[in-house]
């Protein structure tokens, strides 16, 4: 598998994605109360604690992960080609130099992958409180921008001059 196949991401799938999460969260802080409040707000609690671990262990083995890659993608280089090739033909495309940004290439997405996952786990799980709550899941978008222009306006500050 070649690492456009491996690694494609669609950009506009993202940024749906995030908005929809901050769109659940907020209706967690805000929109539900009593026992779905808190639930939702324990399930948010749960998946920012996966998320800091997760980081925190990029961060600790990403030199480990990085060797092991190396060492992956040096085995597939040297699996035999099952088409023949006659010996005067056959050159060599192996890049040396370009090994390593591969392989940190493959773990930073790799890594991004397993956040992406933390993401959708927890859409869904603030969806179904959502949903166990009678809030439609329509709401969270109308919801999303007066809520965010009402709630989290920042203080003025001085202009400085230079």
């Amino acid at each position: 598998m070649t690492d456009k196949q491996q690694f494609s991401l669609d950009g506009p799938a993202r940024l749906k994605g995030s908005f929809h999460l901050a769109g659940l969260r907020m209706l967690a802080e805000m929109g539900l109360s009593g026992p779905h409040q808190s639930k939702a707000l324990e399930t948010i609690r749960q998946f920012d604690l996966t998320r800091k671990r997760a980081e925190k262990d990029h961060r600790e083995n990403y030199d480990d992960r990085v060797m092991r890659a190396m060492k992956r993608m040096l085995h597939e280089a040297g699996q035999k080609d099952k088409l023949h090739r006659p010996h005067w033909a056959m050159h060599d495309r192996f890049d040396k130099d370009g090994l390593r940004v591969r392989a940190e290439r493959r773990v930073r997405f790799a890594h991004q992958s397993t956040m992406d996952r933390i993401d959708r786990d927890e859409t869904k799980a603030l969806e179904a409180i959502a949903r166990n709550a009678d809030r439609s899941v329509d709401e969270i978008t109308k919801a999303w921008p007066q809520a965010l222009t009402r709630e989290r306006r920042l203080p003025s500050r001085p202009r400085l001059r230079d």
